[in-house]
């Protein structure tokens, strides 16, 4: 940080991409949302969004942070 360089993470929980569609199409419906406080699966826009954050001015006094953008799935214990 002293050199003006910041170190953040994202760590995204289960984003609908076509990584996640085989596993989406096997296992048994809202597999995955049940267990997220939010009920759904996270779309990659909503990650681009915390990046452009990020990336911008408006984080300027972000530094050593971890974002998790999972719509509560670790805090869930749900299902």
């Amino acid at each position: 940080a002293r050199d003006g360089i910041r170190i953040n993470s994202i760590s995204p929980g289960q984003i609908r991409t076509p990584m996640i569609q085989s596993s989406i199409e096997v296992l048994p419906e809202n597999f995955f949302e049940k267990r997220i406080l939010l009920e759904r699966l996270g779309e990659p826009e909503e990650i681009g969004r915390v990046v452009r954050f990020l990336l911008s001015n408006e984080s300027s006094y972000i530094t050593a942070a971890e974002i998790v953008v999972d719509g509560g799935n670790i805090s869930s214990q749900r299902g």
